[in-house]
Protein backbone atom coordinates (compact mmCIF):
# COMPACT_ATOMS: atom_id res chain seq x y z
CA UNK A 1 0.00 0.00 0.00
CA UNK A 2 1.37 3.43 -1.15
CA UNK A 3 1.75 6.17 1.43
CA UNK A 4 2.01 9.80 0.53
CA UNK A 5 2.28 12.35 2.90
CA UNK A 6 0.97 16.16 2.40
CA UNK A 7 -0.73 18.98 4.50
CA UNK A 8 -3.53 19.26 2.01
CA UNK A 9 -4.84 16.96 -0.53
CA UNK A 10 -7.19 18.49 -3.28
CA UNK A 11 -9.35 16.04 -4.97
CA UNK A 12 -10.13 17.61 -8.29
CA UNK A 13 -8.04 20.13 -10.44
CA UNK A 14 -10.46 22.31 -11.97
CA UNK A 15 -11.24 25.95 -11.33
CA UNK A 16 -11.79 25.36 -7.28
CA UNK A 17 -9.25 22.71 -7.16
CA UNK A 18 -6.26 25.03 -8.64
CA UNK A 19 -7.72 28.25 -6.18
CA UNK A 20 -7.83 26.42 -3.14
CA UNK A 21 -4.23 24.41 -3.80
CA UNK A 22 -2.73 28.41 -4.81
CA UNK A 23 -4.22 29.75 -2.06
CA UNK A 24 -2.94 26.56 0.66
CA UNK A 25 0.60 26.59 -1.51
CA UNK A 26 1.51 30.28 -1.17
CA UNK A 27 0.98 29.82 2.88
CA UNK A 28 3.77 27.23 2.74
CA UNK A 29 1.41 23.78 2.57
CA UNK A 30 2.31 21.14 1.38
CA UNK A 31 -0.39 20.26 -1.48
CA UNK A 32 -1.23 17.29 -3.43
CA UNK A 33 -4.01 17.95 -6.13
CA UNK A 34 -5.44 14.60 -7.42
CA UNK A 35 -7.01 14.59 -10.72
CA UNK A 36 -8.59 12.17 -12.60
CA UNK A 37 -8.19 13.39 -16.63
CA UNK A 38 -4.71 13.32 -18.38
CA UNK A 39 -4.61 16.74 -17.69
CA UNK A 40 -6.27 19.28 -14.42
CA UNK A 41 -9.28 21.92 -15.77
CA UNK A 42 -10.76 20.45 -18.88
CA UNK A 43 -13.90 22.23 -18.09
CA UNK A 44 -12.26 25.77 -17.02
CA UNK A 45 -10.45 25.62 -20.82
CA UNK A 46 -13.95 25.42 -22.36
CA UNK A 47 -15.76 28.19 -20.76
CA UNK A 48 -17.34 31.27 -22.42
CA UNK A 49 -16.46 28.96 -25.68
CA UNK A 50 -13.16 28.62 -24.85
CA UNK A 51 -12.99 32.28 -24.29
CA UNK A 52 -13.03 32.21 -20.61
CA UNK A 53 -15.85 34.22 -18.92
CA UNK A 54 -14.22 34.43 -16.14
CA UNK A 55 -16.14 36.92 -13.42
CA UNK A 56 -18.85 39.53 -13.69
CA UNK A 57 -17.81 43.29 -13.36
CA UNK A 58 -21.33 43.36 -10.74
CA UNK A 59 -21.35 43.89 -7.40
CA UNK A 60 -21.40 40.85 -4.86
CA UNK A 61 -24.71 41.70 -3.71
CA UNK A 62 -26.11 40.98 -7.11
CA UNK A 63 -23.96 38.00 -7.63
CA UNK A 64 -25.40 36.49 -4.48
CA UNK A 65 -28.67 37.23 -6.39
CA UNK A 66 -27.97 35.55 -9.59
CA UNK A 67 -28.01 31.93 -7.24
CA UNK A 68 -31.08 32.35 -5.95
CA UNK A 69 -32.07 32.01 -2.26
CA UNK A 70 -29.29 29.09 -1.89
CA UNK A 71 -26.54 32.36 -2.87
CA UNK A 72 -26.60 34.24 1.01
CA UNK A 73 -24.44 31.16 1.69
CA UNK A 74 -21.70 33.12 -0.37
CA UNK A 75 -22.26 36.42 1.03
CA UNK A 76 -19.35 35.88 3.23
CA UNK A 77 -16.92 34.15 1.14
CA UNK A 78 -17.60 36.74 -1.84
CA UNK A 79 -16.87 39.60 0.88
CA UNK A 80 -13.02 37.63 1.17
CA UNK A 81 -12.49 36.52 -2.64
CA UNK A 82 -14.52 38.29 -5.41
CA UNK A 83 -13.88 40.12 -8.65
CA UNK A 84 -11.62 42.36 -7.44
CA UNK A 85 -9.06 39.69 -6.18
CA UNK A 86 -9.45 37.32 -8.57
CA UNK A 87 -8.35 40.14 -11.64
CA UNK A 88 -6.04 41.17 -9.43
CA UNK A 89 -4.18 37.45 -8.84
CA UNK A 90 -4.94 36.78 -12.75
CA UNK A 91 -3.01 40.26 -13.59
CA UNK A 92 -0.13 38.57 -10.97
CA UNK A 93 0.45 36.58 -13.11
CA UNK A 94 0.35 37.87 -16.28
CA UNK A 95 -3.46 37.11 -17.31
CA UNK A 96 -5.20 40.84 -17.99
CA UNK A 97 -8.93 40.49 -18.19
CA UNK A 98 -11.41 43.46 -20.20
CA UNK A 99 -14.91 43.71 -19.37
CA UNK A 100 -17.35 43.41 -22.20
CA UNK A 101 -20.88 43.18 -23.21
CA UNK A 102 -23.42 41.98 -20.19
CA UNK A 103 -20.82 42.83 -17.41
CA UNK A 104 -18.42 40.20 -18.50
CA UNK A 105 -15.16 39.66 -17.64
CA UNK A 106 -12.84 37.49 -20.46
CA UNK A 107 -8.95 37.66 -20.54
CA UNK A 108 -7.46 39.97 -22.51
CA UNK A 109 -5.59 38.06 -25.04
CA UNK A 110 -5.68 34.49 -23.70
CA UNK A 111 -7.40 31.68 -24.45
CA UNK A 112 -9.51 29.90 -21.44
CA UNK A 113 -7.28 26.83 -21.71
CA UNK A 114 -4.16 29.26 -21.82
CA UNK A 115 -5.55 30.46 -18.50
CA UNK A 116 -5.94 27.47 -16.99
CA UNK A 117 -2.58 26.48 -17.74
CA UNK A 118 -1.31 29.50 -16.78
CA UNK A 119 -2.50 29.00 -12.99
CA UNK A 120 -1.55 25.28 -13.16
CA UNK A 121 1.98 26.83 -13.37
CA UNK A 122 1.39 29.07 -10.47
CA UNK A 123 0.21 26.43 -8.43
CA UNK A 124 3.46 24.28 -9.81
CA UNK A 125 5.69 26.61 -9.02
CA UNK A 126 4.76 27.18 -6.03
CA UNK A 127 6.11 23.92 -4.65
CA UNK A 128 2.49 21.90 -5.00
CA UNK A 129 2.33 18.65 -6.66
CA UNK A 130 -0.22 17.97 -9.00
CA UNK A 131 -1.04 13.89 -10.19
CA UNK A 132 -3.34 13.68 -13.21
CA UNK A 133 -4.45 10.12 -14.30
CA UNK A 134 -5.24 9.85 -10.76
CA UNK A 135 -8.36 8.58 -9.50
CA UNK A 136 -9.96 8.88 -6.34
CA UNK A 137 -11.91 5.46 -5.52
CA UNK A 138 -12.94 7.42 -2.03
CA UNK A 139 -12.12 8.98 0.93
CA UNK A 140 -10.32 7.79 4.66
CA UNK A 141 -13.40 9.37 6.75
CA UNK A 142 -13.81 7.35 9.99
CA UNK A 143 -14.72 8.48 13.29
CA UNK A 144 -16.19 12.13 12.02
CA UNK A 145 -12.65 12.94 10.69
CA UNK A 146 -10.91 12.61 7.36
CA UNK A 147 -7.77 11.15 7.19
CA UNK A 148 -6.77 10.97 3.22
CA UNK A 149 -7.92 9.25 0.15
CA UNK A 150 -8.25 6.41 -1.57
CA UNK A 151 -6.56 5.48 -5.20
CA UNK A 152 -5.88 2.69 -7.10
CA UNK A 153 -2.48 2.81 -5.70
CA UNK A 154 -3.45 3.19 -1.79
CA UNK A 155 -4.23 5.41 0.89
CA UNK A 156 -2.51 8.58 0.35
CA UNK A 157 -3.12 11.02 3.62
CA UNK A 158 -3.31 14.02 4.72
CA UNK A 159 -5.04 15.52 7.92
CA UNK A 160 -7.10 17.60 5.55
CA UNK A 161 -8.44 16.87 1.99
CA UNK A 162 -10.73 19.37 -0.03
CA UNK A 163 -13.39 18.03 -2.13
CA UNK A 164 -14.00 20.05 -5.56
CA UNK A 165 -15.09 16.86 -8.17
CA UNK A 166 -17.38 19.49 -9.76
CA UNK A 167 -20.90 17.90 -10.95
CA UNK A 168 -22.30 15.89 -13.68
CA UNK A 169 -22.12 18.14 -16.54
CA UNK A 170 -19.58 17.94 -19.48
CA UNK A 171 -18.67 14.34 -18.15
CA UNK A 172 -15.90 14.51 -21.04
CA UNK A 173 -14.25 17.08 -18.65
CA UNK A 174 -14.53 14.70 -15.81
CA UNK A 175 -17.41 15.80 -14.05
CA UNK A 176 -19.03 12.99 -13.49
CA UNK A 177 -20.57 13.32 -10.20
CA UNK A 178 -18.01 10.99 -8.77
CA UNK A 179 -18.02 13.94 -5.37
CA UNK A 180 -21.32 12.95 -4.91
CA UNK A 181 -20.85 9.48 -3.94
CA UNK A 182 -17.75 10.62 -2.04
CA UNK A 183 -20.17 12.77 0.34
CA UNK A 184 -22.49 10.84 0.58
CA UNK A 185 -20.69 7.80 1.93
CA UNK A 186 -18.95 10.68 4.55
CA UNK A 187 -22.37 11.38 5.73
CA UNK A 188 -23.28 14.45 3.82
CA UNK A 189 -27.11 14.77 1.95
CA UNK A 190 -26.98 15.40 -1.60
CA UNK A 191 -29.64 17.90 -3.10
CA UNK A 192 -30.76 15.56 -6.46
CA UNK A 193 -28.41 16.41 -9.01
CA UNK A 194 -30.27 18.02 -12.31
CA UNK A 195 -28.97 20.19 -15.11
CA UNK A 196 -28.91 23.96 -15.06
CA UNK A 197 -27.83 26.22 -17.39
CA UNK A 198 -29.49 23.90 -20.28
CA UNK A 199 -30.80 23.70 -23.57
CA UNK A 200 -34.40 23.68 -23.94
CA UNK A 201 -36.08 20.91 -26.46
CA UNK A 202 -39.81 22.28 -28.15
CA UNK A 203 -41.90 20.09 -29.86
CA UNK A 204 -43.49 20.37 -33.00
CA UNK A 205 -41.40 21.70 -36.25
CA UNK A 206 -41.46 26.01 -36.04
CA UNK A 207 -38.08 25.49 -34.43
CA UNK A 208 -36.74 23.63 -37.21
CA UNK A 209 -37.98 26.06 -39.77
CA UNK A 210 -35.97 28.87 -37.74
CA UNK A 211 -32.95 26.68 -37.35
CA UNK A 212 -29.87 28.64 -37.18
CA UNK A 213 -31.63 31.53 -36.57
CA UNK A 214 -29.82 33.94 -34.10
CA UNK A 215 -31.97 36.93 -32.12
CA UNK A 216 -30.44 39.31 -30.21
CA UNK A 217 -32.32 40.94 -26.77
CA UNK A 218 -35.18 39.40 -27.40
CA UNK A 219 -37.91 38.98 -24.26
CA UNK A 220 -38.37 34.66 -23.66
CA UNK A 221 -40.57 33.45 -21.03
CA UNK A 222 -41.67 30.16 -20.12
CA UNK A 223 -44.81 29.28 -19.29
CA UNK A 224 -46.80 26.34 -17.16
CA UNK A 225 -50.43 25.69 -18.08
CA UNK A 226 -50.37 29.66 -18.58
CA UNK A 227 -48.47 30.89 -15.65
CA UNK A 228 -45.84 32.80 -16.00
CA UNK A 229 -42.68 30.73 -14.71
CA UNK A 230 -39.62 32.95 -15.10
CA UNK A 231 -38.44 35.17 -18.39
CA UNK A 232 -35.59 36.40 -19.78
CA UNK A 233 -34.01 39.19 -21.92
CA UNK A 234 -31.76 38.27 -23.60
CA UNK A 235 -29.98 35.96 -26.93
CA UNK A 236 -31.56 32.94 -28.07
CA UNK A 237 -30.40 30.80 -31.00
CA UNK A 238 -32.78 28.59 -32.79
CA UNK A 239 -31.64 24.82 -32.96
CA UNK A 240 -32.89 21.07 -34.80
CA UNK A 241 -33.88 19.96 -31.15
CA UNK A 242 -35.18 23.07 -30.04
CA UNK A 243 -33.29 26.57 -28.78
CA UNK A 244 -29.98 27.59 -27.01
CA UNK A 245 -28.28 31.07 -25.88
CA UNK A 246 -28.44 32.77 -22.79
CA UNK A 247 -31.86 33.63 -22.48
CA UNK A 248 -32.72 29.53 -23.96
CA UNK A 249 -29.90 28.42 -21.28
CA UNK A 250 -31.14 30.74 -18.01
CA UNK A 251 -34.56 28.92 -18.54
CA UNK A 252 -33.23 25.44 -18.73
CA UNK A 253 -33.63 24.47 -15.44
CA UNK A 254 -37.10 24.89 -14.84
CA UNK A 255 -37.87 23.82 -18.26
CA UNK A 256 -36.00 20.30 -16.45
CA UNK A 257 -38.00 20.46 -13.68
CA UNK A 258 -40.76 20.11 -16.11
CA UNK A 259 -39.75 17.76 -18.14
CA UNK A 260 -42.33 15.84 -20.58
CA UNK A 261 -45.29 17.86 -18.85
CA UNK A 262 -48.33 19.11 -21.05
CA UNK A 263 -48.93 22.82 -20.93
CA UNK A 264 -45.38 24.20 -20.72
CA UNK A 265 -45.07 26.88 -23.44
CA UNK A 266 -42.12 28.98 -24.61
CA UNK A 267 -43.33 32.60 -25.48
CA UNK A 268 -41.00 34.80 -27.88
CA UNK A 269 -41.48 38.52 -27.86
CA UNK A 270 -39.44 39.97 -30.83
CA UNK A 271 -40.49 43.42 -29.48
CA UNK A 272 -39.32 43.31 -25.77
CA UNK A 273 -39.83 47.24 -25.25
CA UNK A 274 -43.05 47.60 -26.86
CA UNK A 275 -46.56 46.08 -25.61
CA UNK A 276 -49.04 44.25 -28.38
CA UNK A 277 -50.99 47.44 -28.86
CA UNK A 278 -47.92 49.67 -29.47
CA UNK A 279 -47.10 47.17 -32.12
CA UNK A 280 -50.38 47.46 -33.62
CA UNK A 281 -50.01 51.21 -34.13
CA UNK A 282 -46.21 50.71 -35.49
CA UNK A 283 -47.71 48.12 -38.05
CA UNK A 284 -50.85 50.54 -38.82
CA UNK A 285 -48.13 53.06 -39.51
CA UNK A 286 -46.20 51.40 -41.55
CA UNK A 287 -48.23 49.21 -43.71
CA UNK A 288 -49.59 52.90 -44.58
CA UNK A 289 -46.19 54.08 -45.58
CA UNK A 290 -45.68 50.87 -47.97
CA UNK A 291 -49.64 50.24 -49.16
CA UNK A 292 -48.32 48.56 -52.31
CA UNK A 293 -45.79 46.41 -51.31
CA UNK A 294 -46.29 42.85 -50.28
CA UNK A 295 -45.78 41.38 -46.48
CA UNK A 296 -43.26 39.34 -47.71
CA UNK A 297 -41.44 42.36 -48.96
CA UNK A 298 -42.47 44.62 -45.41
CA UNK A 299 -41.39 41.98 -42.72
CA UNK A 300 -37.29 41.99 -43.03
CA UNK A 301 -38.06 45.37 -41.79
CA UNK A 302 -39.55 44.40 -38.37
CA UNK A 303 -38.06 40.96 -37.82
CA UNK A 304 -35.04 38.62 -39.48
CA UNK A 305 -35.70 37.60 -42.89
CA UNK A 306 -35.51 33.97 -41.56
CA UNK A 307 -38.59 34.79 -39.14
CA UNK A 308 -40.82 36.11 -40.92
CA UNK A 309 -42.51 33.64 -43.20
CA UNK A 310 -42.62 31.76 -39.90
CA UNK A 311 -44.33 34.56 -38.09
CA UNK A 312 -46.85 35.50 -41.16
CA UNK A 313 -48.02 31.76 -41.15
CA UNK A 314 -48.87 31.53 -36.98
CA UNK A 315 -50.56 35.06 -37.75
CA UNK A 316 -52.48 33.05 -40.27
CA UNK A 317 -51.74 36.16 -43.16
CA UNK A 318 -50.42 35.27 -46.70
CA UNK A 319 -46.83 36.78 -47.67
CA UNK A 320 -49.08 37.98 -51.28
CA UNK A 321 -51.11 40.46 -49.16
CA UNK A 322 -49.98 44.29 -49.40
CA UNK A 323 -50.22 46.47 -46.89
CA UNK A 324 -53.29 48.32 -47.71
CA UNK A 325 -55.26 45.20 -47.81
CA UNK A 326 -54.47 44.29 -44.32
CA UNK A 327 -57.18 44.57 -42.02
CA UNK A 328 -56.98 45.79 -38.13
CA UNK A 329 -57.92 42.10 -37.05
CA UNK A 330 -54.94 41.00 -39.29
CA UNK A 331 -52.84 43.56 -37.88
CA UNK A 332 -53.98 42.39 -34.17
CA UNK A 333 -52.96 38.87 -34.99
CA UNK A 334 -49.75 39.93 -36.47
CA UNK A 335 -48.82 42.50 -33.28
CA UNK A 336 -49.87 39.30 -31.32
CA UNK A 337 -47.14 36.90 -32.91
CA UNK A 338 -44.83 39.65 -32.74
CA UNK A 339 -44.78 40.10 -29.17
CA UNK A 340 -45.69 36.50 -27.95
CA UNK A 341 -44.80 33.75 -30.26
CA UNK A 342 -45.31 30.30 -28.60
CA UNK A 343 -43.92 27.33 -28.71
CA UNK A 344 -44.52 23.86 -26.86
CA UNK A 345 -41.49 22.90 -24.76
CA UNK A 346 -41.03 18.93 -24.36
CA UNK A 347 -38.43 19.98 -21.90
CA UNK A 348 -34.40 20.51 -21.37
CA UNK A 349 -31.21 18.63 -22.93
CA UNK A 350 -29.33 16.07 -20.83
CA UNK A 351 -27.36 16.90 -17.39
CA UNK A 352 -24.41 15.95 -19.65
CA UNK A 353 -25.18 18.72 -22.05
CA UNK A 354 -26.09 21.26 -19.55
CA UNK A 355 -23.04 24.28 -18.57
CA UNK A 356 -23.78 24.07 -14.61
CA UNK A 357 -24.99 21.10 -12.53
CA UNK A 358 -27.80 22.28 -9.53
CA UNK A 359 -28.40 20.25 -6.86
CA UNK A 360 -24.94 18.78 -4.64
CA UNK A 361 -23.86 18.67 -0.89
CA UNK A 362 -26.55 20.38 1.35
CA UNK A 363 -25.24 23.94 2.25
CA UNK A 364 -26.32 23.25 5.66
CA UNK A 365 -24.01 20.75 6.30
CA UNK A 366 -21.05 23.08 5.46
CA UNK A 367 -19.94 26.32 6.83
CA UNK A 368 -20.07 29.27 4.50
CA UNK A 369 -17.06 30.45 6.21
CA UNK A 370 -14.57 27.64 5.53
CA UNK A 371 -16.27 25.71 3.13
CA UNK A 372 -15.50 22.49 5.84
CA UNK A 373 -18.22 20.01 6.32
CA UNK A 374 -20.05 20.35 9.62
CA UNK A 375 -20.01 16.26 9.77
CA UNK A 376 -16.73 15.65 8.91
CA UNK A 377 -13.74 17.29 10.74
CA UNK A 378 -10.57 18.20 8.18
CA UNK A 379 -13.25 17.71 5.25
CA UNK A 380 -13.48 20.67 2.60
CA UNK A 381 -16.28 20.80 0.40
CA UNK A 382 -16.58 23.57 -2.76
CA UNK A 383 -17.04 24.13 -6.13
CA UNK A 384 -19.86 22.65 -8.04
CA UNK A 385 -20.33 20.12 -6.07
CA UNK A 386 -22.12 22.33 -3.82
CA UNK A 387 -26.07 22.51 -4.18
CA UNK A 388 -24.99 26.28 -5.81
CA UNK A 389 -25.72 27.22 -9.30
CA UNK A 390 -26.77 30.87 -10.72
CA UNK A 391 -27.67 31.98 -14.57
CA UNK A 392 -24.82 33.05 -16.91
CA UNK A 393 -22.68 35.64 -16.84
CA UNK A 394 -19.60 34.71 -14.99
CA UNK A 395 -21.41 33.84 -11.48
CA UNK A 396 -20.83 30.18 -11.35
CA UNK A 397 -17.14 30.23 -12.11
CA UNK A 398 -16.58 32.91 -9.94
CA UNK A 399 -18.04 30.84 -7.10
CA UNK A 400 -15.93 28.26 -8.10
CA UNK A 401 -12.72 30.67 -8.08
CA UNK A 402 -14.14 32.05 -4.20
CA UNK A 403 -15.47 28.82 -3.16
CA UNK A 404 -12.12 26.92 -3.75
CA UNK A 405 -9.92 30.13 -2.18
CA UNK A 406 -11.43 30.15 1.15
CA UNK A 407 -11.07 26.41 1.37
CA UNK A 408 -7.45 26.66 0.37
CA UNK A 409 -7.11 29.47 3.00
CA UNK A 410 -8.97 27.85 5.90
CA UNK A 411 -7.49 23.91 5.09
CA UNK A 412 -3.89 25.56 5.40
CA UNK A 413 -4.81 27.47 8.92
CA UNK A 414 -6.88 24.63 10.44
Amino acid sequence: MESQTADIIIIGGGAAGLLAGLRAAETGSRVLVLEKMDRPAKKLAITGKGRGNLTTSLDANKAVAAFGPNGKFLRGAFSRFYNKQLIELLDSIGVPVAEEQGHRIFPERHTAREVADILLRKLQSLGAEVRSGTRVLGLDAEGGAVRGAYTAGGLLTAPRVILCTGGMSYPGTGSTGDGYAFASRAGHSIVEPAPALVPIELDGDTHRELEALSLRLVKVSLFDNGRLIQEELNDLLFTPFGVTGPAALCLGKEAARRQGRQGVELEINFKPGLTADQVHRRLQRDFAECGKKSLKEIMPRLVPRRAAPVILRLAGLPESLTGNQITRAQRMALAEQLTGLRLRVRGARPIEEAIVTSGGVALNEVNPKTMESRLVSGLFICGELLDLDARTGGFNLQAAFTTGWVAGDAAARA
